[in-house]
């Protein structure tokens, strides 16, 4: 990070939180649809998590480039 740029940690830290959202908002669908998958026919809904590895991922990349 180029610390003549101050918008750039700011961003970054902008970036974590939202992924940071998006991890939980996530993992709460998962839990949600394993839930209510009662019946034969239920839909999972692999896309959450597809979602949460991303976020993971980002969360993961964001925290090692920062060191």
């Amino acid at each position: 990070i180029d610390p003549d740029m101050p918008w750039e940690e700011t961003f970054i830290s902008y970036a974590n939180f939202l992924l940071v959202v998006q991890l939980f908002i996530s993992c709460l669908g998962i839990v949600i649809n394993i839930k209510r998958g009662k019946r034969k026919n239920d839909i999972y809904h692999y896309s959450l998590l597809v979602f949460a590895i991303l976020s993971l991922i980002g969360i993961t990349g964001i925290a090692l480039f920062r060191i």
